[in-house]
């Protein structure tokens, strides 16, 4: 081989010729002291480091189980709605990981999901009985502020504006009954016109209604269609049974009429009247023109009782009873442990203090289900074995187009040496390393010395062991 090489040009071409000939770069290793250990020894691997891959850099991988493991061990469990979430991730985490070192932490994490569900059911319950008692008293408390609220503007209104309101909600209805008889008067007019036999009393138009969203409607509702053009809810018409009562041949004409007068007698009605479903006993749009003058009727028969009496002492009665209820009522319910809605907010401290103080007192039976992953993500011996084993598999992983080999006389090619912004060497027969920094992405030198610019020669530890260290540093910080 090194006959082939050399080439009767002189000493330094010589040289030349066989530092080409081994390899484009070479160790000096006599100068770095590892010339008599390695001597002859092609098992020295080097990697190339670039922007995508780094090898001393913490894997994002790491990283992320570091993240969910301190916010798990570091949170009451019950302050943390992502518990579960968190705990299945981390799980993930450590199975991909696809070593048998990281089976004690899953098992962990296990315990730690099962003991969490067990102690939630209880957290349920108890907050399942706080809320309806939470709700019991808002009820209570709604309704009676409606009655004393509902008073107070009675007295405070006028009578001649119930008087007015009430003489213009009766002209409203007499003119929104006219306009709703004409319209059905019109319609059946015109649809008679279509049936040659004549059965007036099989033109009503009949209406049902289904309160959802617009866009949920569906096209039917038992025998009834659609009517497309109300935007409100889903109101559907006879149409069919409308159109059995007539010639097919006349069905183009009456399809226009019910299109048209449908939405018109749909309107007017639910102005005028609401929509009552019988088959459910609900009143649809209360806030029609009859609610409306009833409404406005009892209040001012109401006004005219109150009247009777001194409606100043009234006044102040009840307002004072108004304020003296709200105030009652901010001390007798737990605001403490409730949000905005009044709903029980189970992850809040002032709940944590009352469910634990509600555990001791009735003797339940709770776990601690992050203690012993904490305990584990802690214990310097079990992060070691999973970091060392991680260590070695990200080595023997590391992508092969970025790897080469060390021949014993320090003579190497680098893979990739445009992405190259760093090298390691790993003597790891000899217990060290060595790094050369290539930041500038300058070219790389032919001979490596211990004087060259950017690199740093480690010795007693080897790149595995440099690895683990620091992913034990990095899990246990």
């Amino acid at each position: 081989m090194l006959k082939t090489c050399l080439r009767p040009l002189g000493i330094l071409a010589t040289v030349l010729s066989l530092v080409a000939c081994q390899g484009d770069n070479k160790l000096d290793l006599e100068s770095l002291n590892v010339a008599n250990i390695n001597q002859f020894n092609a098992s020295s691997r080097g990697y190339v480091i670039t922007e995508h891959n780094d090898l001393l850099a913490i894997p994002e991988f790491i990283q992320e189980i570091h993240r969910l493991s301190a916010s798990l061990a570091d949170q009451h469990w019950l302050k943390n709605p992502k518990f579960i979430a968190q705990a299945n991730s981390l799980r993930v985490h450590f199975q991909a990981s696809e070593l048998h070192e990281a089976k004690i932490f899953i098992a962990a994490l296990d315990e730690a999901i099962s003991q969490y569900s067990s102690n939630i059911a209880k957290v349920n319950a108890l907050a399942n009985v706080k809320q309806r008692e939470i709700d019991a008293d808002l009820i209570a408390y709604q309704a009676t502020l409606n009655d004393l609220e509902h008073t107070l503007a009675i007295l405070k209104t006028p009578i001649h504006e119930y008087e007015t309101r009430l003489d213009k909600l009766s002209g409203a209805i007499a003119d929104e009954s006219r306009h709703f008889a004409r319209l059905r008067n019109d319609f059946q007019a015109s649809f008679r016109e279509l049936d040659s036999d004549d059965h007036p009393m099989a033109y009503d138009i009949r209406f049902s209604y289904v309160q959802q969203p617009r866009s949920m409607c569906s096209r039917f509702d038992e025998m009834r269609e659609l009517i497309t053009t109300i935007d409100e809810g889903c109101t559907y018409v006879n149409r069919e049974e409308l159109l059995d009562e007539i010639s097919t041949t006349s069905h183009p004409q009456a399809e226009q009429l019910i299109d048209y007068y449908a939405p018109l007698l749909w309107l007017s009605m639910t102005k005028l009247s609401g929509f009552f479903d019988t088959n459910y006993n609900t009143q649809f749009f209360p806030h029609n023109l009859r609610h409306l003058h009833a409404k406005t009727k009892i209040a001012l028969n109401e006004k005219r009782i109150l009247m009777q009496g001194n409606t100043h002492e009234l006044l102040e009665d009840y307002e004072y009873r108004l304020a003296q209820l709200k105030n009652e009522h901010a001390r007798n319910i737990p605001y403490d442990f409730v949000d905005e809605q009044f709903t029980v907010d189970t992850n809040s401290d002032a709940f944590v203090h009352y469910f634990e103080q509600y555990a001791a007192e009735n003797n339940y039976s709770l776990y601690q289900p992050i203690d012993r992953f904490k305990e584990l993500i802690n214990d310097q011996a079990a992060i070691k074995q999973f970091t060392s084993a991680y260590a070695k598999k990200t080595l023997s992983n590391y992508p092969a187009t970025l790897t080469f080999q060390v021949t014993g006389r320090g003579y190497y090619n680098v893979p990739s040496r445009e992405k190259a912004i760093g090298i390691i060497f790993d003597f790891y027969h000899s217990e060290q390393h060595m790094i050369l920094c290539n930041r500038a992405r300058e070219d790389l030198p032919v001979i490596v010395t211990e004087h060259t610019p950017g690199f740093h020669h480690i010795e007693g530890v080897s790149l595995v062991t440099e690895l683990d260290r620091r992913l034990q540093a990095f899990i246990l910080s």
